[in-house]
């Protein structure tokens, strides 16, 4: 399994990953409302200071990350998505995906790493909690403050 920045390139293949999750949870996939910061990745992520991550087993996206800014001090990562297969493991995957975040949040100076997952969830709670992120006002959401070394606080 890779993990690489994605590119204009993999936004059919995005999509048609992130609808499979969908459909295999019973949701919908709505390009023109909840899901519109993937018809054009460059712009919502790139253009938004974020960045957008997919992880790759056999030349097949099996994950996704994506952050973007929230305020100057602050990266939010909105897309945390795995899928399950053979040969490698969803958890780790997952994680692996967080850290490139977090260690990418202060290379443009950011102070803090948020969540705000579309779609909503707190099935990542046990992993952001292993990665030193506390619960965030007590909602679904997570923070974690970081420091300009690219290290955890």
């Amino acid at each position: 399994m890779q993990i690489r920045i994605a590119n204009r390139q993999d936004e059919p293949e995005i999509r048609t990953f992130v609808e499979s999750i969908y459909k295999a949870s019973g949701s919908s996939f709505e390009i023109e409302t909840k899901d519109a910061d993937l018809r054009n990745i460059e712009a919502n992520y790139f253009g938004k200071e974020g960045l957008l991550l997919v992880a790759e087993h056999e030349n097949k996206i099996v994950g996704l990350a994506g952050a973007k800014k929230k305020s100057e001090s602050v990266l939010e990562i909105k897309r945390l998505i795995g899928s399950s297969g053979s040969g490698f493991d969803q958890a780790e995957m997952l994680s692996e995906l967080i850290t490139v975040i977090v260690e990418f949040a202060p290379r443009l100076l950011y102070e803090r790493v948020e969540t705000d997952l579309v779609p909503a969830s707190n099935a990542h709670e046990k992993l952001f909690a292993e990665k030193g992120f506390e619960s965030n006002n007590g909602n679904d959401s997570f923070a974690l403050d970081v420091q300009q070394s690219g290290k955890f606080v």
